[in-house]
């Protein structure tokens, strides 16, 4: 049986190898251009059976070689801009996926949040921004119908995932140079998002969908860094009640029912649930190791069984204490080291170690690498790692 990998990056990688191990003959297709022979964006061509130096936005091109190969399914993780050719090419061939419409809205924030209200999807109030109006926006900013709108705002590119093109804005000086960059890091879309930012502290929800039916495997407690939100730290499990029925109907809004999904949303200091974003794919960069460790079931397998029109085996949590810690600096990689000498029965996995260098992260995948670590606690993971756990 034949499996399309949307996707030739280090985290495809591990899709393209769960999927061989299962016996699938894989076919990944990414640019695959402009790359040296040991770069990170190219990991998953070489493990691949057959790899086609296609982008992942050439749907058609796509669509007309896999009439040929007749996959069994199509999939992609951890990308957002491989979720509208994936659905597009599955609608096409008669595969599972969750259907053209609910990939576009699960790919563009302010189709999104169209939805959400649509829905009554408790969300950030925004204004839409582009190049024509970004110089009038704060006159708007705390005035009808924008009085949630208040400095500080977030400022979003709307087609853009992995915190690219997000920045959170305290005073009305800096406020166009944001709209500036959030309209730069766009894929496709000439408008931003001005967001109300929501107070709070910052989760996600790791699901898996079949026939409609959501499932959350786990919720994860998130650490970033302002102004770009950068995430340092995911944490799981995050013990949080009362939210499942949010979670699921938000789901629904988007119509996705089928795969993976990684939900983003803030708890108030008032206990209020406030929707961020939703990813119709699983999220990026070992989530699937944390959700592995933390409660025992294979995230990959899950999402490769999904597309293939097999339904998931899912288990009881084991309800393990995994997180995963990502090197931003010299710093954190010593720290790896620390752990490795001193508590190397810690050490879940490590990945994708980059050449430290002096630069600006300003987006996910700017960092340098990362490790999971399987612990007895919350308050044991977070001092290995040397992070407050009161924050």
């Amino acid at each position: 049986m034949k499996i399309i990998v949307l996707g030739a990056n280090y985290y495809q990688k591990d899709l393209v190898l769960k999927a061989k191990s299962l016996g699938y003959e894989t076919h990944t297709f990414g640019s695959g251009k402009g790359y040296t022979e040991g770069d990170k964006m190219i990991q998953a061509a070489r493990e691949s059976d057959y790899f086609y130096p296609i982008s992942v936005l050439e749907s058609e091109a796509i669509l007309e070689i896999c009439r040929k190969i007749k996959p069994d399914g199509i999939l992609t993780i951890g990308c957002d801009v491989c979720v509208p050719t994936m659905n597009y090419v599955a609608e096409k061939l008669g595969l599972i996926g969750n259907g053209i419409f609910s990939a576009l809205v699960s790919t563009n924030k302010y189709q999104m949040k169209q939805q959400f209200r649509e829905f009554d999807v408790p969300c950030a109030d925004f204004i839409l921004v582009d190049e024509k109006t970004k110089k009038h926006t704060r006159d708007l900013i705390g005035k009808r119908p924008y009085e949630k709108v208040r400095f500080p705002v977030m400022v979003k590119a709307i087609d853009q995932a992995g915190k690219c093109g997000i920045t959170k804005v305290d005073t009305s000086d800096k406020l166009e140079e944001a709209i500036e960059y959030g309209l730069k890091e766009n894929i496709k879309a000439k408008s931003v998002l001005v967001e109300e930012f929501i107070e709070g502290k910052e989760y996600s929800a790791e699901c898996i969908s079949w026939n409609g039916e959501h499932t959350i495997l786990n919720f994860t407690e998130k650490f970033n860094i302002a102004p770009h939100f950068v995430e340092i730290i995911h944490l799981q499990p995050a013990h949080l009640e009362n939210i499942e029925a949010i979670i699921k109907k938000a789901l629904t809004s988007l119509e996705i029912k089928h795969g993976a999904s990684h939900t983003e949303f803030k708890v108030t200091p008032q206990g209020e649930i406030k929707i961020i974003e939703i990813g119709a794919r699983m999220a990026a960069e070992s989530m699937w190791d944390v959700v592995d460790a933390s409660t025992g079931n294979d995230y990959l397998k899950m999402a490769i069984d999904i597309c293939m029109g097999i339904k998931p085996t899912i288990k009881p949590s084991e309800n393990n204490t995994a997180l995963v810690n990502f090197i931003m600096n010299k710093w954190d990689y010593n720290r790896l080291e620390w752990i490795k000498q001193n508590y190397p029965n810690k050490v879940y996995r490590e990945g994708y170690m980059e050449p430290l260098e002096e630069k600006e992260i300003t987006k996910n995948k700017d960092r340098f690498g990362y490790y999971v670590l399987l612990c007895n606690s919350r308050e044991e993971g977070l001092s290995l790692v040397g992070k407050d756990s009161t924050q």
